[in-house]
């Protein structure tokens, strides 16, 4: 489907081809783009230099994990997502060729039925982001400045973690490349960081949090008028104006620093 006009949709059902030209096209009610349904098939859509702006409830994927099949959507071009509604991620792929983006300022769930997925485009999320199972990879980069909450699974990539509340489920992880900086509460439920951060700035709220090592000498900041705190690693930076600023009644060190 190719034009340069703009179109509108109630209800868009999406289960290959391509999408080009100039115009954007807006789904306002439903976006469905599901598995394939036999052993070892996915469905593949590709968006090509064009603009998607979900304002209902897209469903990418179907959980169908049975040899292998899922979705896969593939952008192509300067081609760009605008999530402002709901955006579901189970057992399926946003792949990237180039520069191109996935912006939620709505919500964006992953593993809500079982299985993650990957976000290999730039990701701009203001919105809430929610890892509920499994996991999701984010290798294009960007930041996520809304409400983060990992409750289930790694949450994996190159990309600044800037959240202004963020909590991390029981056995749910962080394993990215990038800065960490909570402006306003952090809980830790009994998570993990496995990741290598260049900065860390966080205010704590609840729950026993753990400082993983980091890559570079930046400051890190602790606001923790709660909790039990674990510095790991991060007493052995040798760098210039390197320095751990701690904030905040209540806090107390444990083994490790």
């Amino acid at each position: 489907l190719s034009g340069a006009g703009a179109v509108s949709a109630g209800i868009f059902n999406w289960t290959g081809g391509t999408l080009t030209g100039t115009g954007a096209i807006t789904v306002n009610s439903a976006l469905n783009m599901p598995a394939g349904v036999t052993s070892n098939a996915w469905n593949y859509t590709f968006l090509d230099g064009k603009s998607l702006i979900n304002n209902g409830t897209a469903t990418l994927g179907s959980n169908q994990d049975q040899g292998g099949n899922g979705a896969d959507l593939r952008l192509l071009n300067g081609a760009a997502i605008f999530n402002a509604g709901t955006w579901d991620i189970n057992y399926a792929n946003i792949n990237s060729t180039g520069v191109n983006s996935f912006n939620n300022s709505g919500t964006l769930n992953v593993g809500a039925l079982g299985n993650g997925g990957t976000i290999n485009a730039a990701i701009d999320s203001s919105g809430a982001l929610n890892v509920l199972n499994n996991g999701l990879n984010l290798f294009g980069g960007g930041s996520v400045t809304g409400d983060l909450s990992v409750s289930g699974g790694t949450l994996a990539g190159t990309i600044d973690l800037a959240p202004a509340n963020f909590s991390l489920g029981t056995g749910a992880a962080v394993a990215t490349t990038g800065s960490l900086a909570v402006t306003n509460s952090f809980s830790d439920a009994g998570g993990s960081f496995s990741g290598t951060f260049s900065s860390i700035d966080i205010t704590q709220s609840s729950g026993a949090l753990t400082v993983p090592a980091l890559t570079a000498a930046n400051a890190i900041t602790l606001s923790a008028p709660t909790g039990t705190v674990t510095l790991n690693g991060v007493q052995t930076t040798t760098a210039a104006n390197s320095s751990i600023v701690i904030e905040g009644s209540g806090f107390a060190n444990a083994v490790g620093a």
